[in-house]
């Protein structure tokens, strides 16, 4: 199954909605790339692109809400963190079992799950307390 990016999924801040776009299509990227039996350093240079792109994106938000001094910063970068020690460890676990169909699935139900609901949830409540901020009021 792929993944894309769609409207629904726009957090209202630009730079963070190309990024996650940037994102939905490293994943799909990958995704494919493993469904295709893709030699091990191709996988393997998408997941290490993925594991530094998600770093440099959660950074971008990590400072745009300590900026914005949003009240939910800490939660959000524990979500971060926690995302960000799964993929290492998926690296890892590519690095020496390659592109099973387990790796497949993991990457599918966890990493793009996960992207799917964070910026449903999380991402969408911090668009929602920037757009408010901007309110006149």
């Amino acid at each position: 199954m792929a993944i894309q990016w769609t409207p629904d999924l726009a957090v209202g801040i630009e730079e963070v909605d190309l990024q996650h776009q940037q994102l939905f299509a490293a994943a799909d990227q990958l995704l494919e790339a493993m469904r295709q039996g893709k030699g091990r350093s191709e996988v393997a240079s998408l997941l290490r692109f993925l594991e530094r792109y998600v770093v440099e994106h959660f950074g971008c938000e990590e400072k745009t809400m300590a900026e914005a001094r949003y009240p939910a910063l800490e939660a959000h970068r524990a979500q971060h963190q926690g995302f960000t020690a799964e993929l290492a460890a998926l690296v890892q676990k590519h690095s020496t079992e390659g592109a099973t169909a387990a790796t497949v699935i993991h990457v599918n139900d966890r990493v793009c799950g996960w992207l799917r609901s964070h910026i449903a949830g999380s991402d969408k409540a911090l668009g929602a307390f920037l757009a408010d901020r901007r309110r006149p009021g």
